[in-house]
Order: structure tokens, then C-alpha cells, then sequence
């Protein structure tokens, strides 16, 4: 899994390091900015290239660290109204008020590339359904708590599954996408 997950996260930074060159083409950032962030995002290749070399694999502690910094440098972006791509031409852009436009759900079972650092898990819900189109209510169950990293290739029902273990809550398939419920006492 750690070679699928080296390659996921391959194929996430240089999508990032796409839509910052696509933010600073439309406007959306300066250079000087962008400049930052495709710094940012080449450290972080540089890092996960080095210590993939000495150690011959990347740890899941060294992936969610990744992840943050990607994930930061997309939440810019999404601020920013800058298209997210998420596969198959499709696209997904936010408004000023960080509203996502244009985004239609298809869930599908199906394995995806899923990286999603740990953060408060309402934060990491609502990234699995951007990456996975699967519409997932219940989510104000989530406040307060915090997600384990989720990284690799997987459904999106194992990759719900795995976010939420240990927080008290547990999923259901329901027509279309996902329920959270409390676990029964």
C-alpha cells in the first residue's frame, strides 16, 4: 500500500503545483505568492523523495505532514476561487463564500486516491466527500473530534470507515453516499 499511497500523493502534489500555476494565470495570487507556494510544494517532493530513498518507504507520520501542507496550500486556493480537479475532466471551483459551484455527486464504490491528513473530523468529512463525490449527512455528529490520516487508494465506504474509527461514530450506506450515527451504547 505504501507505493500506491507514494504515488497518490505524487500525482496530489503535482495537481497543487497545476492550480497554482492556473491561480497565478487568472489572477488569483501574485507571483511572488505563487512563487511561495510552488516552493512549498517542491520541498515537499524534494523531502518525500529523500526520505523514500534513505528508507525505502514513507512513513503514514510523514504522509499526513505532506498532506497538511497540500492541504493548507488548497484551502488557499479554494478561498481563492481556484478550480480543484478531481479526476475525469471534472472540476470544482468555489465561490467567495467558499461554497463549491458546479460539483455534482456520483458515488461510486469504487477505489479512488484518497489523502487526507488528521484534522478535526467535520474538516475531514467534508474532504472525503469532495474527493469521493459521496454525499455524507450527519456530519454534525463530527464537531469536537479529530480523524486519523486516511491515506491510499480505497473505497470511499473503507475510507469513511477508517475516519471514523475510533470517534464514537459509525457510518451507513444509504442511497447514494453515507449516513454518520453515534454507536449504540
Amino acid at each position: 500500500m505504501n507505493d500506491r499511497a507514494t504515488a497518490d500523493l505524487r500525482t496530489r502534489i503535482g495537481a497543487t503545483g497545476e492550480r497554482i500555476e492556473e491561480a497565478l494565470r487568472g489572477g488569483a495570487i501574485t507571483s511572488v505568492r505563487a512563487t511561495t507556494l510552488q516552493r512549498q510544494v517542491e520541498q515537499t517532493q524534494a523531502s518525500m523523495d529523500r526520505l523514500s530513498r534513505q528508507q525505502g518507504f514513507v512513513s503514514a507520520g510523514e504522509f499526513a505532514s505532506y498532506n497538511r501542507t497540500l492541504g493548507a496550500i488548497d484551502v488557499e486556493l479554494d478561498r481563492r476561487g481556484v478550480a480543484r480537479s478531481y479526476g475525469n475532466d471534472a472540476l470544482v471551483a468555489s465561490d467567495s463564500k467558499g461554497q463549491a459551484r458546479s460539483f455534482r455527486y456520483d458515488c461510486q464504490n469504487e477505489p479512488v486516491a484518497i489523502a487526507i491528513p488528521g484534522d478535526q473530523l467535520d474538516r475531514a468529512l467534508d474532504q472525503l466527500r469532495l474527493t469521493t463525490r459521496c454525499p455524507i449527512s450527519g456530519t454534525d455528529l463530527a464537531r469536537g473530534k479529530r480523524s486519523q490520516p486516511v491515506v491510499g487508494t480505497m473505497t470511499p465506504t473503507a475510507a469513511l470507515q477508517a475516519m471514523l474509527n475510533g470517534t464514537g461514530l459509525q457510518m451507513r450506506s444509504i442511497k447514494g453516499g453515507f449516513e454518520v450515527l453515534r454507536l449504540p451504547r
